[in-house]
């Protein structure tokens, strides 16, 4: 069976005090499937610095043995089109003509950054799975939580929804479809290797969601996104105009438009939730 191919562009910072843990988890995921040929890694800002995120994924390629990944330094700004990453992007998915996806877990520069390179980016990609947006405002019990991944660089972002081909993102009101507890989380992991690794880097940032938001776990925002791809069997899938003003992306929002407006883009829910996690551990454990 021919193995896809995936380019992964994230903000990861598993391991990091206060910082989100959800790209590292993707990335442990992908680390373990056998059905994908992983082209290359690159690094973007928005949970932290992308100088922190390309030394803290550098870190875990090493301690999971795996340092002959391709692993590209991104944008450091917001409309850096001019970087590394955008340009190995783009090559490898002229070199792959229809055949790359990528997975976008941080801010879109990169990928617009690739765009600008070459107008005719989007023709070489197979498709492009986020996680980011928001329909609606998300409130805790403590506070509300800001968009981030799209509002970060929204000038990257119009560019990337408004001339993609087959977009699709799990917006963060979809990813609340399943709060994991780090009880669970240790249940399920504690008995083997990689997941006393995971659990090491992840009850900090338990922690810190249950202080500052007071959310008792955390939910699992990227690795949503990620399962989607592999399993869109477990999703509701809809796909909706939308209309991509530069208003509504500042503040990371997706507004549904009259057709013709914007672009197209799929925005699938969970509908099965148990099944969710379980494909998830399996891939964690």
């Amino acid at each position: 069976m021919e193995k896809r191919k995936l380019l992964f562009d994230c903000d990861n910072t598993m391991g990091i005090p206060d910082c989100d843990i959800d790209d590292g988890l993707c990335l442990l995921y992908l680390l373990g499937r056998k059905d994908i040929e992983l082209l290359g890694l690159s690094s973007s800002f928005g949970n932290n610095k992308t100088a922190v995120v390309y030394e803290n994924t550098k870190k875990m390629l090493k301690e999971r043995g795996r340092e002959e990944l391709p692993l590209w330094y991104g944008a450091d700004a917001p409309r850096q089109w001019e970087n590394e990453a955008s340009q190995k992007i783009l090559e490898t998915v002229k070199r792959y003509p229809g055949e790359v996806d990528i997975l976008v877990t941080g801010s879109t520069t990169n990928i617009a950054g690739a765009y600008m390179l070459d107008r005719e980016f989007f023709s070489y990609v197979k498709g492009i799975y986020f996680m980011g947006g928001i329909t609606e405002p998300l409130i805790f019990a403590k506070k509300e939580m800001k968009e981030l991944n799209f509002s970060i660089d929204y000038k990257a972002t119009e560019l990337v929804l408004k001339n993609g081909k087959n977009l699709h993102t799990l917006t963060g009101n979809a990813c609340l479809a399943f709060l994991l507890s780090y009880e669970e989380c240790q249940r399920r992991l504690e008995k083997s290797s990689l997941g006393q690794y995971i659990l090491g880097k992840a009850k900090d940032w338990m922690h810190y969601n249950d202080r500052v938001y007071g959310i008792p776990g955390f939910y699992n925002w990227d690795m949503t996104s990620l399962l989607y791809y592999f399993y869109p069997e477990l999703f509701e899938d809809s796909l909706h105009w939308i209309r991509l003003l530069e208003s509504d992306l500042k503040e990371g929002y997706l507004i549904e438009g009259n057709e013709g407006e914007g672009n197209q883009i799929h925005l699938p829910k969970l509908k099965d939730s148990k099944d969710f996690v379980e494909r998830m551990f399996e891939g964690l454990s």
